[in-house]
């Protein structure tokens, strides 16, 4: 898989594939972290957010948009969904106090048709070992933090890039095996309705059926990067399950509504895609893998030692513990969490690898102001300015109504977001101190709000949901109009 076009072609869903390339690896030192903490979503459907989530899906009907997109719901559903206090540490390989290493994978997977699809592929290593005086520990464990997958197409000697997914890849590290850690995706929280119909008690709050689908493994399984977002992740569940209506209505299964909204909202598959089938084939693992040793990327590729890049620690970077403990339970803690995640949705789909600004909305006529200060584009030969203007329309639109509570909190964000680094989240709220805070993008599928110790969790948010999906006549358990309610 060294880029020759000698080898073997494949075939695949969207066509044959003629080669795979590594086309460059880069590497940077990090200096240790701050633990990082699970905050697994918590539901609160109390006070009037559960009406005003009805007459907004009924808005979207009557204009015949069909969709419910996350932007529009942001703000209703910002008190309804949030992370949860801190759960514990979030578990990663050798602990947070580990000197490793981030890294950024380019792989071209070059196909028949002349097209190519790009996969950008970060995270971090389980160590670095300095002793080896400038050459990598060839028996480094590197593992994918995340994957986004673009099409590369080239017109006239112009080549255009287009989003295809962008994925979370979540693991149970080799390490933390006794460590146990559950998802919360859509696809899950569908699952974990259909169980709780048999085995949930709301007195009890828990469910006695442990939902193995959604435990972490070995394997990897893909989250998608905008699930971090409030609105995205309401938006999904909603759309998944009139989707499942439909077809219902046209005679598909209409007994197992959950069930097919689950298969309707269910992730990319890691075996999907080409760079981790191919690495899985060649490792002779057991269904996929999402981690690789600097070995095996060489076997994969002998050329690639001449396209890597290893940068050493920069000694004069600020150390973490100047920044404020995530570990707090505040206000500001939890903005700062919330804004990192859905600050990693906005940077991917809006094409954009970095993004420094300020934004508040304690102006004297109460209007919102945003500063941008810096933008970085993802894909070289794009239009920075028209994904920064994208990228501000979602500070908007997404990332202020759902830590201003819809307009209810007065504050200013200064962020530096980066999406294959860290990203810093100053918080100044109106009568209270500046806290800053830094989270580590690199490895944030250890710490995602779709993440959870307890299994528990899930069966407490699938029964949350299912009645939130009731209230606007999408529940399972009642395929009719229910009065005074409008119908997506």
């Amino acid at each position: 898989m060294n880029g020759s076009h000698n080898e073997m072609t494949f075939s695949t869903d969207i066509g044959a594939i003629e080669s795979i390339t590594l086309t460059k690896l880069y590497m940077e030192e990090l200096a240790p972290e701050q633990n990082m903490f699970y905050r697994p979503w918590t539901i609160n459907t109390t006070g009037n957010d559960l009406n005003k989530l009805v007459n907004v899906v009924g808005m979207v009907k009557e204009s015949g948009a069909g969709i419910v997109q996350g932007s529009a719901i942001a703000g209703t559903v910002s008190n309804m969904l949030t992370p949860s206090i801190a759960k514990g540490v979030a578990p990663i390989p050798e602990g947070w106090g580990t000197t490793r290493i981030r890294f950024k994978l380019e792989v071209d997977i070059n196909y028949a048709a002349g097209f190519t699809i790009v996969n950008r592929i970060q995270g971090f290593t389980t160590f670095h070992d300095p002793s080896f005086s400038g050459k990598l520990d060839p028996n480094m464990v590197f593992v994918i933090n995340s994957i986004n997958s673009y099409r590369r197409d080239v017109h006239r000697g112009f080549a255009t890039e287009s989003l295809r997914s962008a994925d979370q890849v979540v693991l149970q590290y080799s390490d933390t095996l006794n460590a146990d850690k559950f998802m919360m995706r859509p696809q899950d929280v569908f699952t974990a309705m259909t169980v709780n119909e048999l085995t949930y008690d709301p007195d009890l709050q828990s469910g006695n059926h442990v939902n193995i689908t959604s435990a972490a493994t070995n394997a990897p399984k893909f989250s998608a990067i905008s699930n971090q977002s409030p609105g995205s992740y309401i938006a999904k569940l909603l759309n998944s399950y009139q989707q499942a209506k439909d077809q219902a209505a046209m005679g598909f299964d209409a007994v197992n509504l959950n069930a097919n909204a689950s298969i309707i909202a269910k992730e990319t598959m890691p075996v999907q895609n080409e760079f981790i089938k191919r690495l899985s084939e060649m490792l002779n693992s057991f269904g996929s893998t999402g981690e690789f040793t600097y070995n095996d990327l060489i076997t994969l590729d002998p050329t690639l030692d001449g396209r890597t890049t290893m940068v050493t620690l920069d000694k004069g970077m600020r150390p973490v513990t100047s920044y404020e403990s995530v570990s707090m339970q505040d206000l500001s803690t939890t903005i700062s969490f919330q804004g990192t995640c859905i600050m990693a949705s906005i940077l991917t789909s809006s094409g954009l690898t970095g993004l420094d600004f300020s934004v508040s909305n304690m102006t004297t006529d109460g209007s919102m102001a945003i500063n941008i200060i810096r933008s970085v584009a993802d894909s070289a030969g794009s239009d920075l300015a028209q994904l920064t203007a994208r990228a501000a329309r979602l500070i908007e639109y997404e990332l202020m109504p759902t830590v201003t509570r819809d307009g209810l909190i007065s504050l200013q964000l200064d962020v530096s977001a980066n999406k294959y680094m860290s990203t810093t989240v100053k918080v100044m709220l109106e009568g209270e101190r500046p806290k800053e805070y830094s989270l580590p993008t690199y490895a944030n599928a250890t710490f995602l709000p779709e993440l959870t110790p307890d299994q528990k969790d899930l069966s407490m948010l699938g029964y949350s949901l299912d009645n939130v999906l009731s209230a606007v006549n999408l529940s399972a358990n009642n395929n009719s109009l229910t009065n005074g309610i409008v119908e997506l």
